[in-house]
């Protein structure tokens, strides 16, 4: 069970024959990050983040980026909040996929809602031009947003 850990979380070599491992920080950090995330239904932002960094090996460090595609911050509530929202949970259907993305946000930048698309794009086809179908684009402070081109029951 320990070698499955550990292959699972780092990366095996070989020096002069004897076997070690070499931890891969985001995967460990990501790991933690979903155990500590799996029983609550929000979770303090500013919390969340002590909770987590003190919770990986010492000489790691925890980064949001790490999360992407397993989490939903939303800097907008006080105090900002992180919750669980893995893409694998997500419908497949690509208009229920946005159809619940919006619900769960109304409004979402390209960089928050690419991990949670990406995986609905076809051969030839961007996740620019999944928004450019479902979503309609705004500017709100400089900065681009997508919101739901249809009304979204909440």
């Amino acid at each position: 069970m320990i070698e499955h850990c550990l292959n699972c979380y780092g990366r095996r070599y070989t020096d002069e024959g004897e076997v070690f491992y070499a931890l891969h920080e985001d995967k460990v950090c990501r790991g933690l990050a979903l155990m500590l995330l799996q029983n609550a239904v929000k979770f303090n932002l500013k919390e969340f983040q002590e909770v987590w960094q003190q919770s990986v090996p010492e000489g790691m460090s925890t980064r949001l980026e790490q999360l992407k595609g397993v989490v939903l911050v939303d800097r907008a509530s006080r105090p900002e909040t992180i919750s669980l929202l893995k893409v694998e949970d997500l419908p497949e259907d690509t208009l229920e996929r946005f159809n619940l993305l919006f619900t769960l946000r109304e409004k979402w930048t390209e960089e928050d809602i690419t991990p949670y698309i990406q995986d609905l794009c076809g051969e030839k086809q961007t996740t620019g031009a999944l928004l450019t179908k479902f979503a309609r684009s705004s500017l709100q402070n400089g900065i681009k947003v997508f919101n739901s081109r249809r009304p979204v029951a909440t």
